[in-house]
């Protein structure tokens, strides 16, 4: 859910949005896309760092994509 709010955030006026969810044997496998601006190259590492935000203050905490990667990370 983080990952969708973050997408509709980012793009302010309109855009799209894709979520597709594919399985083979031993795993599902989640693609996701949008028709956004992306993200600078000078954000890019750092997306996943605790606290890292481009939001103004008050908007955003800099977890949600951080807590996002743990949680797929320690499932494997």
């Amino acid at each position: 859910m983080n990952i969708v709010t973050n997408t509709a955030q980012a793009m302010p006026a309109s855009g799209h949005l894709r979520v597709n969810l594919c399985k083979n044997k031993r795993f599902g496998i989640v693609t996701i896309s949008d028709t956004g601006p992306g993200i600078p190259a000078e954000h890019v590492g750092r997306i996943f760092d605790p606290f890292f935000t481009t939001k103004d203050v008050g908007d955003g905490f800099g977890l949600g994509l951080s807590i996002t990667y743990e949680i797929i990370h320690r499932r494997g």
